[in-house]
This record gives C-alpha cells, structure tokens and sequence, in this order.
C-alpha cells in the first residue's frame, strides 16, 4: 500500500482494500446504504471495534520492526505509539 502501485478494483478488494466494488453510476446509492448501515451499529460497539483492530495492527507494526531492527543489529528499547495528545 505504501509502495504506490495501482489496482484494478476487484484486484484491491480482493487484497482487502476495499470492502465494495460498484459501478460508477452507484457509488452515490451505494455510499448512502453503507453511511445508513453504520449509522445503526451501536456507538460503543464501533468504538470497541476500533480499538481491537487499531490495537492488533500496532501489535504487528511493533513486531515487524522489532524484527527489523533485530537484522540490522540494533536495538531500541519499547517502542510505544501514543494517542493525540490530551492538553487542555
């Protein structure tokens, strides 16, 4: 995904780019059904989701560098991603 490379839709969905692949004529219709489908999934529940996924994919970040910096012969102490910041 960093790499820049272009994909045909079904190619991205199939990657697990995309959710959904539809004609251009139905991006509209197609965007208003899902805003309409989210909208009734509980608040807390999306949240929890949230950070179950976000918490998962930071869980492989860390390892994937701590797996690089292993092969490059260096090594750091915790790395540790923090939230935006709560200054009032």
């Amino acid at each position: 995904m960093t790499t820049g490379e272009l994909y045909a839709p079904d190619e991205a969905k199939q990657l697990g780019f995309l959710d959904h692949v539809v004609d251009p004529d139905e991006v509209f219709a197609a965007a208003t059904r899902e805003a309409r489908r989210l909208t009734s999934i509980s608040h807390m529940a999306h949240a929890v989701t949230k950070l179950r996924v976000r918490d998962a994919t930071l869980r492989k970040m860390r390892s994937g560098i701590a797996e690089e910096l292993t092969a490059a012969g260096t090594t750091v102490g915790t790395i540790r991603a923090t939230g935006p910041s709560r200054s009032r």
